[in-house]
């Protein structure tokens, strides 16, 4: 794929995060594909700003049928119950940007285990 709408490095400046990413295949940045983007970049960016760790990792398969992305941390995880009203970032820049074009978004975390966040774009 394209990396993460071109600019890993900055969030890597931004945040002093090393993002570790691996690509298998490549499609057209289209609008699904840029949703996608977005959404790894959103969730790049709470990881800079919330797991409390020096590295992050990306894999992004892209298949004739769906685009998949996952993005994990080993930072100190959270509860979503316990997510104050407020915080945005994954219901809105995550969840309801994949929704918008077709896909899903799954979130995974833990207090004191990362957190993983799975994205699921069909093609």
């Amino acid at each position: 794929m394209c990396r993460t709408a071109g600019r890993d490095d900055e969030i890597e400046d931004r945040f002093d995060v090393t993002v570790e990413l691996v690509a298998v295949g490549t499609c057209p940045l289209d609008e699904p594909a840029l949703a996608v983007a977005g959404a790894i970049r959103e969730a790049l960016t709470n990881v800079g700003k919330h797991a409390s760790v020096r590295q992050a990792s990306v894999f992004v398969e892209v298949g004739d049928a769906e685009l998949l992305a996952l993005v994990r941390d080993r930072g100190r995880g959270f509860d979503a119950e316990r997510v104050p009203a407020d915080r945005r970032g994954i219901a809105d820049s995550i969840e309801a940007r994949m929704r918008q074009h077709g896909g899903a978004a799954q979130v995974r975390s833990a207090v004191g285990a990362g957190t993983e966040i799975e994205l699921r774009m069909a093609r």
